[in-house]
């Protein structure tokens, strides 16, 4: 798996040797409306509607896709929208889009190698300001203590801590998001460990609650992240 920004390309944490990954960045400034056709992607009413800014990010989205699909040596094929926003897959495929406001990336699969799910996610790192919201919304006190713990020993900053777990969990509910048939919350899955740095690692975590038959309460995972140049972070799983 790779995540590519120009002609760079990174190292992700392991996934598949069908999965691959494309992350482009953006200015919403710089975006007009016209390079959906240019480009051959189309613009569904509901983002026609927006603003410009969220069009930069779902186009750039649905870019990534097509450019990460081309990656495997797929045909570009168009990634449609669901009626909630969700992403639709060409037959044989699986994947997961995600922004911010100034990075797209998407990660693809085909199911030839077995993988029934798909999860990314990027963000920037949470500000001081933020802490208090994000810690009553994403984390409960065992998850609040092995932050402070991390943050203590000099291995990862609370804030890019806090970050990750909010990004771990989003990038796991939805590659399960097909088999969970509803809406999860943040207490669905616990963080258990984070083994890495700043720079990447892995984030463990074990199921809360039955989500499905395959995601049974106690049931172990663990998501990938990694540190991008720009100092964003982006989290990956995939089942």
């Amino acid at each position: 798996m790779h995540v590519q920004t120009g002609l760079e390309v990174m190292a992700l944490p392991p996934g598949a040797s069908t999965l691959t990954a494309c992350c482009l960045g953006f200015d919403p400034a710089a975006f007009n409306a016209g390079m959906f056709d240019r480009a051959g992607i189309e613009c569904p009413p509901r983002i026609a509607r927006s603003v410009r800014k969220r069009q930069a990010e779902y186009f750039h989205g649905r870019l990534a896709a097509r450019e990460a699909m081309s990656a495997l040596g797929r045909p570009r094929a168009a990634v449609g929208s669901a009626g909630n926003g969700a992403p639709l897959w060409p037959t044989g495929m699986i994947g997961s889009i995600s922004h911010n406001d100034r990075l797209a990336v998407a990660a693809v699969a085909t199911t030839e190698g077995g993988l029934r799910g798909l999860g990314i996610d990027i963000e920037r790192v949470i500000g001081a300001d933020q802490h208090e919201s994000m810690l009553s919304l994403v984390v409960n006190r065992h998850e609040h203590a092995l932050l402070l713990k991390l943050d203590a020993g000099r291995s990862l900053p609370f804030s890019a801590g806090l970050t990750l777990a909010f990004s771990a969990k989003e990038s796991f509910y939805k590659a399960v998001s097909a088999v969970a048939g509803r809406v999860l919350e943040f207490d669905a899955i616990q963080l258990t460990a984070i083994a890495g740095d700043g720079a990447g690692g892995q984030i463990h975590f074990q199921t809360v609650e039955a989500i499905s038959d395959e995601w049974f309460p106690g049931r172990r995972g663990q998501a990938g992240y990694m540190a991008l140049p720009n100092g964003d972070l982006l989290t990956s799983f995939a089942w």
